[in-house]
Order: structure tokens, then C-alpha cells, then sequence
């Protein structure tokens, strides 16, 4: 929904022409638009003290919304995944508080960086956007990808605009039960079932019969994409939006979703029985 921004960022660790084209691959498979590529390794000690251990004071400039901030920050925070925080790690959560940045990160997610000598995963590759007057962070997901051939660091691509939630659903037919015609079901069933003695040899006579039934009156198919929430609101509101491609009512598409799935779960909790659930 809405013009879609796909960033790719990635410390490749050393440029090659097996790199650039491995690299040129995943940016046409993906549909990347921007591409940030870092190059920390260093020929000499001295370039590398060249670019400095520590951060420097401030650690980023003021920005404006909307803004994105990506890269290989090289910084330790618990905020982060980190078991410690170090001085680069504090100096980068000072800016994000003043700048009201908000950080893309899941702790779900697998680490940015692969150390080989630790064989742990860490991430010091993060993606901070920027908040508007109401403190809405620009609408943004986070992906870290598979590793990349010769390099530490994994690729990790950026969303950013509006995107309606989907689910995909396994590709297996399900029985509707709401749209199942049971006045039907039960008449066929009855007149069927009369002619059957209830004795052991005609149990599987029996389950033939009912799924017979069921196949006649209860119908069965495959939705392969799942919009969780949808309704007439969200669906007028998403036609509007469409149609005038103004923010705040994508603003509200969404939140008529959200608020569509709270009630549904809210709803399912209270109706919970402990003496039938499990």
C-alpha cells in the first residue's frame, strides 16, 4: 500500500568482482532502490586510527523528519541485543533521546554480524527513523537477511511507507463450517443413515457417509492471502486512501486494523473456558 522505499545496507567487508556480482543479484531479487555499502577493512594500521576508535561529540547531526539512518554503528547497547553497553553505545542512545529517533530492531531476529572467532551472532549494523509532531515514527520494518559470501556482516534491508499486514496461508483445502448449510446436512445424513445397522462393521460405512455429507453441504476451499482486521471500514477507508493518497488517512486504515484485531483478541480471551480450552 503506498510507494515503497527498499533500502539495502551491508559492510561488505572487502569489494570483489565475485562480491559486486553476488551483491548486483540480491539488489534485482529484492527490488532495492537505495543501496548503503561500507567498506571498514583498512589497508594499514594508520588508516585505520585514521577514522577514530570512539564517536565523536555529537555523534550525529540534528535531522529532520522524514529521515532514515542506517549503518554499521560499531556500537555496543543492551537496547540492542548486547549483553553490555560500551561509550560508543551510550553516545548512540543519547542522540536517539535527543533527536526522539526511534530504533528498527526485534530481538527475534538473528544478528547482523556472524563472528567467525566467537561463532556468535551481535548487532552492531542498526536502522534509526525519524518521529513527526505526534511522535509517529515513519512507517518502517526491519529484515536481516542470509549471510553474505566473504563477509561478517549480513545484508539487512530496510522497508519504509505503509504496508498492510498479510498472512499467508498454507495451501491445504479447510472446511468453511460458517457458510455450511446443517438443515441440509442433518436431512441427508437422517435419510441415509437409517438404512445402516449400528453395528461394529458398518463404522467405516459410517465415516463415508458423513464425509460424503459434509462434501455435499459444507464447502471447502484455499484462501491463499489473509488481511487479519479486514472490514467495510478498513476497505472504504483503504479505496479513499488510494484515491487521494493523503497520510492521515492511511493513518486511520491502519488503526481501524489494529483496533479491529484488539476487539477480536480481547473478545477471545474473555469468551475463554479453562473447563473446554486447553
Amino acid at each position: 500500500m503506498g510507494p515503497q522505499l527498499r533500502i539495502l545496507q551491508l559492510n561488505i567487508e572487502g569489494i570483489s568482482r565475485s562480491k559486486g556480482d553476488y551483491l548486483s543479484r540480491l539488489l534485482v531479487e529484492n527490488n532495492i532502490r537505495v543501496l548503503v555499502l561500507q567498506e571498514t577493512h583498512a589497508d594499514n594500521a594508520s588508516d585505520l586510527l585514521s577514522r577514530g576508535v570512539n564517536w565523536l561529540n555529537p555523534t550525529l547531526p540534528p535531522v529532520q523528519h522524514p529521515t532514515v539512518i542506517i549503518g554499521d554503528f560499531n556500537s555496543h547497547h543492551q537496547h540492542w541485543g548486547y549483553d553490555n553497553s560500551d561509550l560508543n553505545g551510550e553516545s548512540i542512545l543519547e542522540w536517539m533521546d535527543r533527536e526522539d529517533a526511534s530504533l528498527l530492531f526485534n530481538a527475534k531476529d538473528k544478528g547482523t554480524f556472524r563472528s567467525s572467532r566467537w561463532q556468535k551472532d551481535y548487532n552492531p549494523d542498526l536502522c534509526f527513523v525519524t518521529r513527526d509532531d505526534l511522535r509517529r515514527p515513519l512507517h518502517a520494518n526491519r529484515k536481516v537477511l542470509n549471510d553474505f559470501p566473504r563477509s561478517q556482516h549480513r545484508p539487512v534491508m530496510a522497508n519504509i511507507g505503509i504496508q498492510i499486514p498479510i498472512t499467508k496461508s498454507i495451501q491445504k483445502p479447510r472446511w468453511n463450517f460458517q457458510k455450511a448449510n446443517w438443515e441440509e446436512y442433518r436431512k441427508i445424513l437422517d435419510d441415509d443413515i437409517r438404512w445402516k445397522k449400528p453395528v461394529s462393521t458398518n463404522y467405516d460405512r459410517f465415516v463415508g457417509m458423513v464425509i460424503s455429507t459434509a462434501k455435499k453441504c459444507v464447502p471447502r476451499g484455499v484462501r491463499k492471502d489473509f488481511i487479519p482486521g479486514w472490514s467495510k471500514e478498513s476497505d472504504d477507508l483503504y479505496k479513499k486512501y488510494k484515491a487521494t493518497n493523503f497520510p492521515l488517512t492511511a493513518e486511520d486504515f491502519l488503526n481501524s486494523l489494529n483496533n479491529a484485531r484488539k476487539e477480536k483478541w480481547i473478545k477471545t480471551v474473555e469468551n475463554m473456558d479453562f473447563k473446554r480450552s486447553s
